[in-house]
């Protein structure tokens, strides 16, 4: 099954979900993540999250450090009942509660095989159990970002 790869991070100054254009990696330093280059919804602008010891020079790339954007949130390969592209980290409205979609290792349960982990796209229901997601299912409401900024 193919998936694309695709992220997205939420910018905590602008309170904006930004697209990820390119992740930058340092060969040198274990391949750590140096850069994260992320482009506005509308496509007016484009930044570089990225710490002190790396700088990104460009006309049109805003360069701000690290601490200003979350986690990476990697879309899941899923869409939702009007279409919408599921990412880790967005709230989906299963219509008895919403959820927060998460990609990762959960518990799954067969009759003939018992309990056992399995890699996926899941959620936690309101008893804590892991429920696999499955496509066109649910509908998004938002992401945990956006939900704590409402909340605060």
């Amino acid at each position: 099954m193919y998936r694309e790869i695709k992220y997205r991070v939420w910018d905590k100054i602008d309170k904006k979900m930004l697209t990820v254009r390119a992740l930058l990696f340092d060969k040198l330093n274990n391949n750590k993540l140096i850069t994260i280059l992320a482009d506005s919804e509308d496509n007016k602008f484009t930044k570089a999250f990225t710490n002190e010891k790396y700088s990104y020079e460009h006309k049109d790339i805003i360069t701000v450090p690290f601490e200003n954007c979350s986690r990476l949130m990697q879309f899941t390969g899923l869409i939702d009942e009007n279409g919408v592209e599921i990412y880790d980290g967005d709230i989906i409205d299963m219509g008895y509660g919403k959820f927060e979609v998460k990609i990762g290792e959960f518990y799954a349960y067969l009759s003939s095989l018992g309990k056992y982990y399995i890699m996926g796209v899941y959620f936690k229901d309101e008893d804590g159990v892991d429920v696999p997601l499955e496509n066109n299912k649910g509908l998004i409401v938002g992401n945990i970002f956006e939900d704590k900024e409402e909340n605060e």
